[in-house]
């Protein structure tokens, strides 16, 4: 499905005030793509820390969970296979934009596996503790329990 077929149902879907944010993704390829589904179970945990509607800072890209990502790094090489990257990169070309949606992508499972351990130690009270290597300069995972954990961390 191309780029500007998807995004049109990402459009088309964001008319609709219930699938901004996280409760619905949008799956861009495979025979769903351009249909929305609702969302993995552990975003209804997150939802609180969505940033909807937030404009990001000027030569930034901010997430859908609020993280700020320099514009140069987060529309790097490689995003025409990352479609959570690739709509606003490419479709939007805005530097100060937020993701409005999520977008099912390899990016949206590394999340989901991250949420899953901050939603497990969140239920246990206890701490958490995590380091990314190997992913650049920015860290984005790493961002996102950071950004999850001091909304949502009964310490903070």
């Amino acid at each position: 499905l191309g780029a500007r077929r998807w995004g049109r149902s990402l459009q088309r879907g964001l008319s609709n005030p219930e699938v901004r944010g996280l409760t619905y993704a949008l799956q861009p390829i495979g025979r769903r793509a351009g249909t929305w589904q609702r969302s993995h179970p552990v975003f209804e945990r997150f939802h609180s820390c969505s940033a909807v509607g937030d404009p990001a800072p000027e030569g930034y890209h901010r997430t859908t969970l609020g993280v700020d990502i320099p514009q140069d790094w987060f529309c790097g090489p490689g995003i025409e296979m990352m479609p959570s990257r690739a709509y606003p990169c490419l479709v939007l070309s805005k530097t100060n934009y937020t993701t409005p949606s999520l977008i099912v992508d390899e990016e949206y499972f590394e999340l989901v596996s991250v949420l899953e351990s901050v939603a497990e130690a969140l239920a246990d009270g206890r701490g958490f503790a995590m380091a990314e290597i190997g992913s650049g300069p920015y860290a984005p995972w790493l961002l996102h329990v950071a950004r999850v954990w001091a909304k949502m961390s009964p310490a903070s």
